[in-house]
């Protein structure tokens, strides 16, 4: 009974508390731009195009989130074939998560934001693709900033960079740069 007691106790000051600190608040992001393969084998026959973003962020804190999105490139891939050279569009699916450290500026109506986690990586292309190949799993940093354009501060727009990179030695790194419009829920 004492530690019913008392994992109420915990469970009652932590609820306050996260009230306090924007628990709960929920943020989702859509956005636009360009996706850039920087460097590796598995990147090289592919060349810059653009990237569409949606992200659902999930306030855990005031100063911590915890976010999950999809992210698509639709690049120009040349292909070699015993007729020569063609290029054609494939699609880069990216499933970014992990969390972010937020820093509300100017009575909360900026945000700059730094994160990290892993994204999942599918592809039209077969050996970037190829499921049975390694490196299908990724690790993302992100980075950006975010302006309050109403009063309520529900609607925010800013742009978002992220890096992709497998680990070990580097087959596959990409960056995307996009401009974001952001509605959030709740605080």
């Amino acid at each position: 009974m004492r530690a019913i007691l008392i994992f109420l106790g915990i469970f009652t000051s932590l609820t306050s508390f996260a009230a306090d600190t924007q628990f709960g608040s929920s943020t989702f992001t859509v956005g636009v731009g360009g996706a850039f393969p920087v460097s590796g084998y598995r990147t090289s026959g592919f060349y810059n195009g653009p990237s569409f973003v949606g992200d659902y962020e999930f306030g855990l804190h005031r100063f911590v989130a915890a976010n999950i999105g999809v992210e698509n490139f639709s690049l120009p891939f040349d292909v070699n074939s015993k007729f020569g050279i063609s290029t054609n569009r494939e699609r880069v699916t990216l499933m970014p998560f992990g969390l972010r450290g937020i820093f509300p500026l100017a009575d909360d109506r900026i945000e700059l934001f730094a994160g990290t986690g892993a994204a999942v990586l599918w592809s039209s292309e077969y050996n970037l693709g190829n499921p049975f190949q390694r490196n299908n799993i990724l690790w993302q940093l992100n980075s950006g900033a975010r302006i309050a354009v109403d009063r309520s501060k529900h609607f925010r727009i800013g742009p978002t960079v992220k890096y992709y990179r497998d680990l070990g030695r580097p087959t596959q790194q990409w960056v995307s740069v996009t401009g974001d419009l952001s509605f959030r829920f709740g605080h």
